[in-house]
């Protein structure tokens, strides 16, 4: 191979040779925006579709997610005010979480509507809160408040009359503790474990029980499943109906690699490394050159 020759392909070479170099080490794989059909992405990866209007409606999952998680949460009960006899919250919802539902059709979601209060005198009590359900898993309505005592959640805590006159609806999460409301649950709470439904800052509570009476509600979240309070003294007191349930239905995608994304420094880096080859390979051809005319 002639010396000429030689010298062109190393120029090339090298050049070409520490170009790819960044390319190899310093790129990063390019992703595509996350498809989640008629949902939205709460996260990386992670779609989620709410349902919060009381009535029924259908899941349909995007083209190629077969498996979804849900958590359900059961209308809260409604309130009542008895004139001076009483005033009792409403019993909030049950939180129920299911994992790996099989969504390769339709999937049929009920939304409870929250019960009715009662806020004049009688002995008639106040409507429960409907059954919320995703496919053929479901979570019970609060139970309306009634005379003697407050509404009993979806999740069986007791919401028994404690002062008297007065009772506070029972969460799905505990007991009531004097005139306040039982606590609900997050979606956390009831998926613990669950990559689809992580804990974060500021979740809402789901399915806390009504309050008692207090001229401000004392625990009423007012977010889905949450039991009716009352407001206002013993004797004017206004009482509110329950809050509907809710369906928030998640699934993880996969994120599509639509190749190399090559970062401005490395184009930087490889002109500087091609001029370099360059120059290197005039400098040997003129030194070739002037050996010859002195010759």
């Amino acid at each position: 191979m002639t010396t000429s020759r030689a010298t062109k392909i190393f120029a090339f070479s090298a050049g070409a040779g520490v170009l790819a170099a960044p390319l190899a080490f310093g790129s990063t794989a390019a992703f595509a925006a996350t498809d989640c059909g008629s949902g939205t992405e709460v996260s990386a990866g992670i779609c989620e579709q709410a349902f919060t209007t009381a009535g029924d409606s259908t899941f349909t999952a995007p083209a190629g997610v077969t498996k979804v998680s849900a958590v359900i949460v059961g209308a809260g009960g409604g309130a009542a005010s008895y004139d001076s006899e009483g005033a009792y919250g409403g019993g909030g919802g049950e939180v129920v979480f299911v994992d790996s539902v099989d969504a390769s059709s339709a999937v049929a979601v009920t939304v409870g509507a929250g019960g009715e209060s009662w806020d004049s005198a009688g002995a008639d009590a106040a409507q429960d809160g409907g059954q919320s359900a995703f496919g053929s898993s479901s979570a019970a309505g609060g139970f309306g408040a009634n005379f003697g005592g407050g509404g009993t959640s979806g999740s069986d805590y007791d919401g028994s009359s404690i002062l008297g006159n007065l009772g506070a609806g029972g969460g799905a999460g505990g007991t009531t503790t004097d005139c306040v409301s039982g606590a609900g649950l997050t979606a956390s709470d009831v998926a613990a474990g669950s990559s689809l439904f992580p804990a974060t800052s500021g979740e809402a509570m789901f399915g806390a029980g009504g309050s008692c009476e207090d001229v401000t509600p004392l625990s009423f979240t007012g977010t889905a499943g949450s039991g009716g309070s009352v407001s206002g003294n013993l004797g004017a007191a206004d009482a509110f109906a329950g809050e509907d349930g809710a369906v928030i239905v998640r699934w993880a995608v996969s994120l599509p690699d639509t190749g190399v994304n090559i970062q401005p420094w490395m184009i930087g880096a490889g002109v500087a490394t091609v001029a370099a080859g360059a120059l290197f390979a005039s400098g040997v051809l003129r030194t070739r050159r002037q050996g010859r005319h002195s010759a």
